[in-house]
């Protein structure tokens, strides 16, 4: 999904780099803007720190609160459960 997401935003962020309603404004607000790499790059910053699981766990939230079912988040908690058994049984845990 990033990549077909990176992929979209590339093409049309080079697009509004070329277009002319960005010749008017200043060169502090022009010269980033017309750097395509630089909005992908603050696009991926704020999707970092607004949606920390990412694009498509947020979707998927969205999706278990309109069905109205909660997400108790209990994959996570049986793969960390599975992970201390193994370091207790002598197997390596590397993270």
């Amino acid at each position: 999904m990033g990549g077909v997401l990176f992929t979209i935003l590339d093409q049309r962020l080079k697009v509004l780099a070329r277009a002319e309603e960005l010749h008017a404004l200043p060169d502090f607000l022009r010269i980033p803007l017309t750097e395509p790499l630089f909005l992908l790059g603050v696009l991926f910053i704020l999707v970092v720190m607004f949606l920390p699981g990412g694009i498509a766990g947020t979707v998927d939230s969205w999706m278990r609160k309109r069905r109205g079912s909660a997400h108790t988040g209990a994959g996570l908690e049986q793969l960390d459960s599975a992970e201390l058994a193994d370091a207790g049984q002598g197997g390596a845990v590397v993270r």
